[in-house]
């Protein structure tokens, strides 16, 4: 481990699943052990890019309402994982060392933190010599065949460990016999089943109802949005405009809507993908549900979800954040 998220003093407990791979994560969180750790807590996961810790949300939350010796306070992620947290957090949050990534840059950091800082943060070592080291260079692998994960080898050891020790390199997990291979997997195929037989039922149609049955006003509400998105491509979005194509012929761009209002978290501040669009009167707005709805809007390569915004967001001036981008918060502990 050359990173982590670090919780202040006081703050969330750290679980580390200690698993070698995604398939493991599944026999983890099925061990009674770690259902007591996480019964009525609040959960939250990150992995570097969020598709992973996104996928685990989805698993856990399945697991929660499937079984009920199971239930937690609520369940999270790290939306855009830790690329995204540290270029919100340019001097690292509660990150502590390195981020480790699969591409060729090998590793991510603070940008704002000192190159030494970083390097005392980094708990990790040389699987060869133990020495203090936090870098993924070479390619080296722990020897164990049933292993293989990446492991570290400094500078002095990397012409050894490419020769003679080459067979003899192992991973922290396989020097301490560690283990989650052998445990049982959840039936997650059973509980599918279960909550589909419990989903058939008139609430979640009245549920199902509901969402799209929206009172019509003058503010689209709009989801799915990337994270990097500006107001104007939202706009040129609900107007039917095609990236290289234009706009539909007899549409004007101007009928994108005009007021683009972000979606923040009231407690992180942070923006999570949606945004109220605020339209001349009701017509125009219906206008733009109604043409969402029959050739949907893509915006960077996402197909977003446009509905009527809900009756008590339809006033203007209710979220505040009004730009040609999304807000970013301030830094953890310097009072913004």
């Amino acid at each position: 481990m050359i990173g982590r998220i670090e919780p202040p003093a006081g703050g969330a407990e750290f679980l580390d699943p200690m698993m070698r791979n995604s398939r493991e994560f599944p026999k983890w969180l099925n061990a009674p052990e770690t259902k007591e750790k996480l019964k009525g807590k609040k959960v939250m996961m990150y992995c570097t890019g969020g598709i992973r810790c996104e996928r685990a949300t989805a698993l856990l939350s399945q697991m929660e309402r499937a079984e009920d010796e199971l239930e937690t306070q609520g369940i999270f992620h790290v939306r855009g994982g830790i690329d995204r947290y540290l270029k919100t957090f340019p001097e690292g949050g509660y990150w502590k060392g390195r981020n480790y990534l699969f591409d060729l840059r090998g590793e991510q950091k603070a940008e704002d933190k000192a190159e030494q800082e970083v390097d005392q943060e980094t708990d990790s070592y040389c699987c060869v010599c133990k020495d203090h080291h936090g870098l993924y260079k070479g390619k080296h692998v722990c020897s164990n065949k049933d292993c293989k994960v990446p492991v570290i080898v400094c500078d002095r050891c990397r012409k050894r460990a490419e020769s003679e020790l080459k067979s003899a390199l192992l991973c922290p997990l396989c020097e301490t016999g560690h283990e989650l291979r052998d445990l049982p997997l959840p039936d997650l195929v059973g509980q599918k089943r279960k909550l589909a037989l419990a989903g058939n039922d008139t609430a979640g149609a009245k549920k199902r109802a509901t969402k799209t049955d929206l009172e019509h006003v003058r503010w689209v509400h709009v989801a799915r949005l990337p994270l990097t998105v500006t107001a104007s491509e939202v706009r040129l979005a609900l107007a039917g405009v095609v990236p290289g194509k234009g706009a539909p012929t007899g549409v004007s761009t101007a009928s994108g809507g005009g007021r683009v209002e972000w979606i923040a978290d009231q407690d992180t501040g942070f923006y999570y993908g949606s945004a109220y669009v605020e339209f001349p009167g009701v017509e125009d707005a219906e206008v733009a549900v109604a043409r969402a709805a029959e050739a949907p809007p893509r915006v960077g390569g996402r197909c977003v979800r446009v509905n009527f915004a809900p009756v008590r967001a339809k006033d203007a001036g209710r979220a505040g954040n009004v730009g040609d981008r999304p807000p970013i918060p301030g830094t953890p502990g310097r009072g913004n």
